[in-house]
């Protein structure tokens, strides 16, 4: 298995008639940035989803880049996750969230 991490990450869904287009753009900007992120997305039934590690930026210019498409609502969380192989080059991300079982 992978190296898992766990580490507080930010969360926030995108509510609004345009959430696709909305998510990809902030995809776009993770991506430019090298922000390790994965994003949920469904057949329109339930908004997109993020959660985003920190990925030695600072919190406040994650939330500048979010903001500057769609401001949402955020949440901080401890995740446990690895960094997949792939490289961020799509909308889904590049971290596997990882089940602890106890």
């Amino acid at each position: 298995m992978e190296n898992v991490l766990t580490e507080r990450c930010l969360t926030f869904k995108l509510n609004g008639e345009i959430e696709t287009y909305n998510a990809v753009k902030i995809t776009f900007q993770f991506i430019e940035n090298d922000i390790d992120y994965v994003c949920y997305l469904s057949n329109g039934d339930y908004p997109p989803e993020f959660i985003v590690r920190r990925s030695n930026k600072k919190w406040d210019d994650i939330l500048k880049m979010i903001n500057s498409v769609k401001p949402c609502i955020y949440k901080y969380k401890k995740e446990t996750f690895y960094i997949t192989n792939e490289k961020r080059n799509g909308i889904l991300g590049n971290m596997q969230m990882v089940c602890e079982c106890n």
